[in-house]
C-alpha cells in the first residue's frame, strides 16, 4: 500500500497504538483530530496526520496537506500543540515537520522530506533533515521516527517550537528573515539549553560550546556562526557591552523563561507520575528470560545480495560465507576496509538475513564512553538520578515493559572511539563474565550476565540484563585510520573474527568490473544513448556508447589512484567510485558537460588527507592527460578545482 494513501481511520489507529500508555483521551478519527496527551508530551495537541506517500522525483516522500477528509486549515490560533506529520505504512515510519512554518495549504503544495532520512529513523529511531522551504525566508528541522520513537520525536518537535518562540519574545523581529541565519540562532540556542546546561560553565562558554557543535554540523568556521547570531543586536552607542555580551544576556532571559516553562510542565505531569511511577518502571516479572539459542542454527547461510558485489581470488571463500562461519562459531564481527568498501551496508545485510528488522546501528565518536554504550544516572523530572542504559544494554531489555530483547547492534567505525572508555564492561561480558555494574535501581545492583547459563534463575527484572548466546555485535573498522586499529586487549579481540572487505585490485579494475558495480547500484541510472542530454561526440574512437565512456573514464581513474608512480597508492572502496559517477551524472544533467573534475575533487580527494600535495598534483594531471587529453570524446577531466581543492585540504608531509 506504499504508494496509496492510507484511510484516516489507520493513520488515527497507527498514531493511538504507538502512544497508547501516553494518551488520555485518542479522539476521534479525522483530520485533524484532537488528542489529550500525558506529560512531558504536549497535553492539548491537535494532530494534522497525513498520507505519506512516493514524491513524483526520486528518493523523496511527501504529503499533501489539502484532503477530501480534512478541513483544508491549518489553524494554529488555538490553545494546542499542532502537529503537522505524515505515516507511511510501508516503512511503518511518521514524518514530523513544522507546522508554525506551514501556515499557508493549497492543493497544489506538497511537503517533503528525503527517503534517506525516513531509512535511517528505521534504522536508528530518530532521523533529522534540515530543509528550506519554497519561496519563504525560512528554513526548518524535519523529524522522522520508527513507532517505538515517536514520543521522542513529538517532544523534541515541541521543544524545538516553544524555544522558537521564545526567541521571537527576545530578539529583533527580522532574525528568521535569512535561512542561514535563521538555522544557526535556532540551533545555537536549542543546543545552548538542551546539551549545555551545566550550571558550573559560565554562560559564555556554554554559548561558545553550542556555536563550535552548529559549526561542525554545518561545516563552517565557527566565526560564521558567531557573526550570524549577532548580525541584527545593536549595542547601547554609551555601553561598553559587545555584541556576544548582549547575545549572551539574551541567551540568559531565554534561559529563564524556558526554565519556567519546564516548571510549569513538570508541576502539571506530578500527580499523573506519583500514580504511575510503579507502572511505568516494574521491578520484576513472574517470568524468566530465555535464550532462543537456534536463531543462528536454523537460518540459512546468506546468499550474495543483489546490490552489493565483493570481488575476490580464485582461492578466496567469499566474504560473506567467511562471516557466516565466524557466527556459527559464536564470534562477534569486526569488519575492516579501506573507505568506501561497503562495510556497513555488509553489516546490515546480514543482521537482516538473520534477525530481519531487529537490529540497530549506532556510529561510534571519540567522545563515547560507558555512560554512552553501558549507561549511567541521568535526571529526571523530580530531579531525582535513575540509571537509564545505554545503547548496547538497549538491545537487550525494554525497562518500561519488562520485555526481554534479543536485538543484534552494528557499531559504525569502532576505531573511532576510545575502546577501553567507551565499551569498559562490555569488554568482559563478551567474553562469557557476569559483571555487577556500579549503579542500581531502588537498591537491587544491575547486573549484566555475559553467561546466564551460570546461575540458577535468571528472572525478568529492570535490573538484570541477559546477553543471549545468539546475540551479536557486528563492527566496522577503517583501515586508513591505521592509527587506532586494534587498539583493544586480547581478551576482548578473541571474541572477534576479524573479516577484512575486499576490494578490488589494480589488476582487476576494468569497463567490466565498472559495469557490473553501476549495473547493481539501484540509484544510478546511465541515460540511453540516444538521450538529449549528450554533449556531441561523447565517446572515443572505438567506443560505441556514452555508458561504455563512462566505464572506460571510471576504469581509468580508479586505476590511477592504485599508480605507485604517477598515482597515490591509494586502496579506496566502489562506494567512493558510486558517489563520483552520481555526482558527475547530476553535473551532466545541469551543465551540458561530461566533467569528472568536480566529483573527484568532493568525492575523492579527501580520501587523500595526509599526502603530499605534490602526490595529488601528480594524481590530478595524470587524470587529466589520460581522460581528457589523450581522447577523441568530449569526456574532461578539469584540473582548476581539484587542484585548487587539493591545496585547501591536504597536507604536505
Amino acid at each position: 500500500m506504499s504508494d496509496e494513501r492510507v484511510p484516516v481511520s489507520e493513520r488515527h489507529q497507527a498514531f493511538v497504538q504507538v502512544l497508547d500508555s501516553h494518551i488520555i483521551d485518542p479522539g476521534e478519527p479525522s483530520v485533524p483530530f484532537e488528542v489529550e496527551l500525558k506529560p512531558p508530551l504536549p497535553k492539548n495537541s491537535r494532530i494534522f496526520l497525513l498520507s505519506l506517500t512516493h514524491s513524483t522525483r526520486d528518493n523523496e516522500y511527501n504529503v499533501q496537506p489539502i484532503e477530501p477528509e480534512g478541513d483544508g486549515e491549518l489553524n494554529l490560533d488555538i490553545d494546542a500543540f499542532v502537529v503537522l506529520a505524515g505515516y507511511n505504512d510501508e516503512k511503518d515510519v511518521f514524518a514530523l515537520w513544522d507546522a508554525d512554518l506551514q501556515r499557508e495549504f493549497s492543493y497544489s503544495q506538497t511537503i517533503q522530506i528525503k527517503e534517506s532520512t525516513l531509512n535511517k529513523a528505521v534504522r536508528e529511531g530518530i532521523a533529522r533533515q534540515k530543509r528550506r522551504l519554497r519561496k519563504t525566508p525560512h528554513t526548518e528541522v524535519a523529524l522522522a521516527a520508527r513507532p517505538d520513537s515517536l514520543k521522542e520525536a513529538l517532544i523534541q518537535r515541541y521543544k524545538r517550537t516553544r524555544i522558537r518562540s521564545l526567541i521571537d519574545d527576545h530578539f529583533p523581529d527580522g532574525w528568521k528573515d535569512s535561512p542561514s541565519k535563521h538555522y544557526k540562532i535556532e540551533e545555537t540556542i536549542i543546543r545552548f539549553l538542551e546539551d549545555y546546561g551545566d550550571d558550573e560553565l559560565t554562560t559564555s562558554k556554554r554559548r561558545q560550546f553550542a556555536q563550535e557543535a552548529v559549526a561542525e554540523d554545518e561545516d563552517v568556521k565557527i566565526d560564521t556562526v558567531q557573526s550570524k547570531c549577532t548580525e541584527d543586536l545593536q549595542t547601547d552607542p554609551d555601553s561598553s557591552d559587545t555584541l556576544t555580551d548582549v547575545f549572551d544576556s539574551r541567551l540568559e532571559e531565554i534561559e529563564k523563561a524556558w526554565k519556567d516553562i519546564q516548571a510549569a510542565s513538570e508541576s502539571d505531569s506530578s500527580d499523573i507520575e506519583a500514580t504511575e511511577t510503579d507502572i511505568a518502571t516494574p521491578q520484576s516479572s513472574p517470568e524468566s528470560w530465555e535464550d532462543v539459542d537456534e536463531l543462528i542454527e536454523s537460518t540459512e547461510s546468506p546468499s550474495q545480495p543483489e546490490d552489493l558485489y565483493f570481488p575476490r581470488g580464485n582461492d578466496e571463500r567469499p566474504v560473506l560465507n567467511q562471516i557466516d562461519d565466524a557466527l556459527r562459531s559464536g564470534k562477534h564481527i569486526i569488519i575492516t576496509g579501506p573507505p568506501g568498501s561497503g562495510k556497513t551496508a555488509l553489516a546490515e545485510y546480514v543482521c537482516r538475513h538473520y534477525v530481519n528488522d531487529d537490529y540497530r546501528v549506532a556510529t561510534a565518536t571519540a567522545d563515547w564512553s560507558t555512560f554512552d554504550t553501558i549507561g549511567g544516572y541521568r535526571p529526571e523530572s523530580d530531579d531525582q538520578l535513575s540509571f537509564k542504559p545505554g545503547v548496547f544494554l538497549q538491545r537487550l531489555l525494554d525497562p518500561s515493559t519488562l520485555e526481554p530483547k534479543n536485538e543484534w547492534l552494528v557499531l559504525d567505525e569502532l576505531n573511532r572511539a576510545d575502546i577501553g572508555k567507551a565499551f569498559g564492561s562490555l569488554f568482559s561480558a563478551l567474553t562469557h563474565r557476569n559483571i555487577s555494574l556500579p549503579f542500581d535501581i531502588k537498591g537491587n545492583q544491575v547486573m549484566l550476565y555475559g553467561d546466564p547459563d551460570t546461575v540458577d534463575a535468571t528472572p525478568v527484572t529492570a535490573y538484570n540484563y541477559y546477553i543471549p548466546s545468539d546475540w551479536r555485535l557486528l563492527a566496522t573498522m577503517n583501515t586508513a585510520d591505521k592509527s587506532s586499529l586494534y587498539q583493544m586487549g586480547y581478551a576482548f579481540m578473541r571474541r572477534f573474527a576479524f573479516i577484512s572487505v575486499p576490494v578490488p585490485d589494480p589488476n582487476q579494475v576494468t569497463p567490466d568490473l565498472i559495469k557490473r558495480y553501476i549495473n547493481c547500484w539501484d540509484d544510478i541510472e546511465i541515460p540511453d544513448a540516444d538521450a538529449d542530454i549528450w554533449p556531441e561526440d561523447v565517446t572515443d574512437d572505438g567506443v560505441e556508447s556514452p555508458a561504455e565512456q563512462i566505464y572506460e573514464d571510471l576504469s581509468t581513474l580508479w586505476s590511477v589512484l592504485f599508480d605507485e608512480e604517477e598515482g597515490a597508492d591509494l586502496q579506496i572502496g566502489p562506494a567512493l567510485i558510486k558517489d563520483t559517477v552520481s555526482h558527475t551524472l547530476f553535473e551532466l544533467h545541469t551543465s551540458g558537460e561530461l566533467d569528472y573534475g568536480n566529483a573527484f575533487a568532493a568525492n575523492i580527494l579527501p580520501q587523500l588527507d595526509g599526502i603530499p600535495i605534490e602526490t595529488a598534483t601528480s594524481t590530478i594531471d595524470t587524470l587529466h592527460g589520460r581522460i581528457e587529453a589523450n581522447g577523441a570524446g568530449s569526456s574532461q577531466f578539469s584540473k582548476e578545482v581539484p587542484i585548487r581543492t587539493a591545496e585547501q585540504i591536504l597536507s604536505d608531509v
